[in-house]
């Protein structure tokens, strides 16, 4: 046997890893993609009603939102459309091609994200870590699969903390251009603070670098601090969308909203697992994170316990961040760097196929817990211009159907004083509930039976239960005796 023919195990390592990287990354936006796609629990939250509805208003008046155009209960107060841009696009997508636009919007950004995070960690990581490493992150963002503009705040998330990290790594701090990507992101989502969070921790992480100039580290960071001050201004609310997303997460009110409540570990959490094997490469393997980028890990940690809304972010950031020093702990050297020209074809090709199969069998929404379409068609027409008082997940489609609901998913608009009714009504609290139907002049209401309001309103003097299923129940003022539809 020649010399020539001798198997190269060096090589053929390499070929594999450059392969598998790149297979990894397919699979990753192609699965990502698909699940967005096929999946119905991206409806499972009655806010997209209204963000359609909001997009819509928008292009219809070629304006931005300003004023509570919608409920009756805040008819003309002020309400910050900090999500336009999103809502834009929904309103876009929806237009163009009904609930299956919606599904393509979302997938797209899904993909995107799945591709990038694959990307940045496939430069540090070779071998079967990488999809451990994938899995386990993508996992703990299944939760906040929904179609809402936080998902398509995603990739802005995902690029920012790669160019906090290439940044690092090139020994300065990030181009000015990059700023760019602050003005995509603070007029999509008000998750846009979170980059003042990664900016100022890798920036801190920069300044106490010894093999760094401390006051040119210093200028050249600050001088990027202030072009990324500047692109999130650069929105309709200028200044003032900068305190928006502090201002709602100091509501008192948000702990009675599920993605507000606390992580609960009862059951079998995506993120326990995943923590178990940070656990073990930590004890076992000697993993050791930068820092200051585990005192950002620890923070969003902390967030996510407190507020499962946050699991999302620190899946989306926590492969990017991890990479490099899971590389390190491993042993493992730098891969051979990714060929994308033919895996990007293939993952174009893929996604037409599966939009040509979700076209060919459309979305449909029917009953469920934000959508109470059955319980709708039997409330009588007349009803339908006079107050209600409805479910707080209820409230998207009435106005997604140009109904005025009593309250819906804008809590920030609402503020903590209006949630605490709504709360007491919803509870049944007698007291409550009689001075708010003297004062708001309900004609009917649109509850969920797992109210206890539902329950109460059945034996409530002057009210009857006109329609009741497993997912809404109407009930409406006995001196409303028109039939039903």
């Amino acid at each position: 046997m020649t010399a020539a023919a001798i198997p190269d195990d060096a090589g053929a390592r390499g070929w594999f890893d450059r392969h598998l990287s790149a297979l990894v990354l397919a699979i990753a936006c192609a699965a990502a993609f698909g699940v967005v796609m096929f999946s119905h629990d991206v409806f499972n939250d009655g806010d997209t009603y209204w963000h359609i509805a909001a997009g819509r208003w928008m292009l219809a008046h070629h304006e931005v939102l300003r004023r509570d155009v919608f409920s009756y209960t805040h008819l003309g107060q002020p309400w910050m459309t900090h999500e336009w841009g999103s809502e834009i696009l929904m309103a876009l997508a929806y237009a163009a091609a009904g609930w299956n636009g919606i599904l393509v919007l979302f997938s797209l950004s899904a993909a995107a994200t799945a591709g990038l995070m694959a990307y940045a960690a496939a430069r540090r990581l070779a071998g079967l870590t990488l999809p451990i490493l994938l899995v386990l992150s993508f996992s703990t963002m299944t939760g906040g699969l929904l179609a809402r503009p936080h998902l398509l705040a995603l990739t802005p998330l995902v690029a920012w903390t790669m160019l906090m990290i290439r940044a690092r790594e090139a020994g300065r701090a990030p181009p000015l251009w990059a700023a760019l990507v602050m003005v995509v992101w603070a007029n999509l989502h008000g998750s846009f603070i979170f980059g003042f969070l990664l900016a100022g921790v890798f920036g801190l992480e920069a300044l106490f670098d010894p093999a760094l100039d401390r006051w040119k580290t210093l200028r050249d960071w600050a001088l990027f601090g202030v072009a990324t001050l500047v692109a999130a201004c650069a929105t309709p609310h200028g200044v003032f969308g900068l305190v928006y997303p502090i201002r709602i997460m100091s509501m008192q009110t948000l702990y009675n909203i599920g993605e507000w409540k606390p992580l609960s570990f009862g059951t079998p959490q995506p993120l326990e697992f995943a923590l178990l094997a940070a656990l073990y490469m930590g004890f076992a393997r000697g993993l050791r994170v930068p820092t200051f980028r585990l005192l950002l890990l620890l923070l969003l940690l902390h967030l996510t316990l407190i507020h499962q809304r946050y699991q999302i972010v620190l899946g989306a950031t926590a492969p990017l961040i991890l990479a490099e020093p899971l590389a390190r702990a491993l042993g493992q050297r730098p891969p051979p760097r990714i060929r994308l020209a033919g895996g990007l074809a293939a993952l174009a090709l893929a996604a037409l196929v599966m939009i040509g199969i979700r076209f060919v069998y459309p979305a449909q929404r029917g009953d469920d817990f934000v959508t109470p379409k059955s319980a709708m068609a039997h409330v009588p027409a007349q009803l339908l211009s006079q107050p209600v008082l409805n479910t707080y997940d209820f409230g998207g489609y009435l106005i997604f159907h140009g109904l005025k609901p009593f309250i819906d998913g804008r809590a920030d608009m609402y503020g903590d004083d209006f949630m605490r009714l709504h709360n007491h009504l919803m509870r049944g609290d007698q007291p409550e509930l009689d001075q708010a139907i003297a004062k708001y002049h309900f004609a009917w209401m649109l509850l969920s039976p797992r109210e206890p309001l539902a329950r109460a309103m059945e034996a409530k003097p002057g009210w009857k239960k006109l329609y009741g299923d497993f997912w809404a129940a109407v009930f409406v003022r006995q001196d409303q005796t028109a039939p039903a539809r």
